[in-house]
């Protein structure tokens, strides 16, 4: 999870988080009573961590199968979000990629109490653990690119242990960064759909 927007002032509610790799960006409204989500080509923003951290990601790829830091901000972010009155009764969907895909798993298996949803994409939901998996309550959608067959094998397997209410997509023709035309914009209208089928209002 990166940026986050949230006015605590606000009559109505309105939270924006752009995700991790900024692929995506999700904006609640409370008055419109709906999701929105966007595809982000060039986003202005690619602070998803601190300066040092994206360095060394970059340089060695190490932060982003860290799955127990990143499991930790995302939990970060749940908690933080319980701590304010307009934001305390929302339902929370998580939406994680690659590796961020098991981190979001991984943190709906810690608080089944505040995570209601959970998208992953091109995801790595194996690296959650088995164990995990069987203790996510939180409806949980994957996506995967028709062309990446090393993760549709993991999604497969990962799938047979999720023990909630459970979806497995396939996009066709997509590979694992889903950079073809449209596909993304395939991702996005999944999610959405994911979201706000399970997300009560």
């Amino acid at each position: 999870v990166g940026r986050r927007a949230f006015d605590d002032d606000a009559d109505n509610t309105e939270l924006t988080i752009t995700t991790v790799g900024n692929e995506f960006e999700f904006t609640f409204s409370e008055e419109r009573a709906r999701i929105e989500v966007h595809a982000v080509a060039d986003p202005p923003d690619k602070n998803t961590g601190t300066i040092d951290e994206e360095k060394l990601d970059d340089e060695t790829a190490e932060l982003r199968f860290d799955i127990p830091l990143l499991t930790e901000r995302v939990i970060g972010i749940v908690d933080w979000l319980g701590g304010f009155p307009q934001t305390r009764p929302l339902h929370i969907g998580c939406f994680g990629a690659s590796t961020g895909g098991g981190a979001a798993l991984l943190a709906a298996s810690r608080r089944p109490e505040a995570i209601s949803a959970v998208v992953s994409r091109g995801g790595r939901p194996d690296l959650a653990g088995d164990r995990a998996l069987e203790c996510v309550q939180a409806p949980t959608l994957l996506i995967v690119g028709g062309e990446d067959e090393p993760v549709i094998r993991i999604n497969r397997m990962s799938f047979k242990h999720l023990r909630c209410p459970k979806r497995l997509d396939i996009v066709p023709g997509a590979t694992h960064l889903f950079e073809e035309p449209g596909a993304l914009e395939e991702v996005a209208r999944l999610s959405a759909e994911w979201f706000l089928e399970y997300l009560p209002r």
